[in-house]
């Protein structure tokens, strides 16, 4: 399984250092709404997350991102 930091350097075509705890909708110019929208898409896909305004403004930060791979991971 690809790693959170892995899946958001790859959706934004930046190098996974790049990706700190504070990367996030508006702070990166990477990560722009477009960018958010195909996040989302993988979460939906890899975490079964529901993309609602909710989730979308919920999963904005990379440190919000890291605590959802973080419980999944705990609870399998």
């Amino acid at each position: 399984m690809t790693s959170m930091r892995e899946l958001v350097a790859g959706i934004l075509k930046c190098p996974v250092q790049s990706i700190h705890s504070r990367s996030g909708l508006g702070v990166d110019p990477r990560w722009d709404s477009f960018a958010q929208l195909n996040i989302m898409l993988a979460l939906e896909e890899q975490y079964n997350i529901e993309i609602t305004d909710e989730n979308i403004r919920r999963y904005s930060r990379f440190d919000a991102l890291q605590e959802l791979a973080q419980s999944r991971e705990t609870a399998r």
